[in-house]
């Protein structure tokens, strides 16, 4: 994806649609007051006063819309007074009125809520998730409040995670925060000038597993995607699965992660084998150790000393060191013990 995740990207609506903080406040009004969701495909245009060719869109300003479509599709009447709520939002948030910012990141470095995004699971039980998209060439889209006219960053208001699809520089968006998945979809699109199309997303079959996707929803942003087609073909969304496996080491203490084995050792505390659970350096000189005779792994708190709780009641008490550094169980090996020159006992083991 040829995209800088450097470079900032200021987005002003210049056509007369209403601006993502707009319909996100619109939305909200009609779901709290009737219970209503507005199409993904919904015109957010503040005007429509023709119709395009092959378009099912309904004419007029945007309330009359709104009103129009709730009585059409659900015999819902939208009240004079709500109607009136809904225009003067939409008016304040026509898109000559408000703009906003957003920018590309492979680095996932914030803290939760710093981008609306606080109580995502990829802060707490999927925090891994984060380290399969960037291990993986994806990233951050992230959105910030900007002042109009001014090229000023304020503070973050939204989130989504992308990743890279095919060789044509098309990406997947996907768990939007802040704002939903499709309005940042719109919006990303628009600036960059590509098309948009919603898809089917899991990993491995499953878009509930560590690589959490909220209900297998994304969009498909890019130059490949052909606007007729979708139209066409939408009540049938492509399925994308993709098949990302978790690279990284990851220490079962610390969460510490990296690409490499070289800092992690694989242990199976309580045997000698090797095991699955990797532990980085610190962790492992911190909390574990490896008994003299046995070498079975150990939590040192478990025990006292260099021998772990079996081979331990065995030695009576004795450990004798020998002359060659190595220590053995005087109660189960052969010794010989002699004075040295100085008059000290010295033991040796055969």
């Amino acid at each position: 994806m040829d995209i800088s995740t450097r470079e900032k990207l200021r987005y002003v609506c210049q056509d007369d649609s209403i601006s993502i903080t707009g319909r996100t406040r619109i939305a909200k009004k009609l779901c709290c007051d009737y219970d209503l969701v507005l199409p993904e495909d919904w015109s957010w245009a503040w005007d429509i006063k023709e119709k395009a060719e092959g378009s099912r869109d309904i004419l007029g300003t945007l309330p009359k819309r709104i009103s129009r479509w709730a009585w059409n599709n659900y015999r819902c009447k939208i009240s004079k007074e709500h109607a009136s709520v809904i225009g003067n939002i939409g008016s304040t948030y026509r898109g000559k009125k408000s703009g906003f910012g957003f920018s590309f990141t492979d680095k996932i470095d914030w803290e939760a809520g710093d981008f609306g995004d606080d109580g995502s699971c990829f802060w707490s039980c999927h925090s891994s998730a984060k380290d399969i998209i960037t291990d993986h060439g994806g990233g951050a889209i992230k959105f910030y409040e900007t002042t109009n006219g001014s090229t000023d960053w304020l503070r973050g208001i939204a989130r989504a995670w992308f990743l890279p699809h095919g060789t044509c520089g098309d990406f997947m968006v996907f768990n939007g925060y802040g704002y939903t998945t499709l309005e940042i979809s719109q919006a990303v699109s628009a600036c960059l000038g590509y098309n948009h199309e919603s898809i089917c997303l899991s990993n491995f079959g499953d878009p509930d597993g560590r690589l959490w996707i909220n209900n297998g929803a994304a969009y498909l942003i890019g130059p490949s995607i052909k606007r007729k087609e979708y139209e066409k073909n939408k009540d049938n969304l492509r399925h994308v699965d993709l098949e990302l496996k978790d690279i990284r080491y990851r220490c079962q203490n610390c969460a510490h992660s990296s690409v490499s084995d070289d800092t992690f050792t694989p242990i199976s505390p309580g045997t000698t084998d090797p095991g699955t659970e990797y532990y980085c350096k610190t962790c492992m000189d911190k909390y574990y150790t490896k008994c003299k005779e046995c070498k079975t792994v150990f939590y040192k708190k478990d025990t006292a000393g260099p021998l772990c709780d079996v081979c331990r009641p065995r030695t009576k008490g004795l450990v004798a060191p020998s002359v060659c550094g190595r220590s053995f169980l005087a109660a189960r090996e052969p010794i010989n013990a002699e004075l040295n020159h100085g008059g000290v006992l010295q033991y040796r083991c055969d």
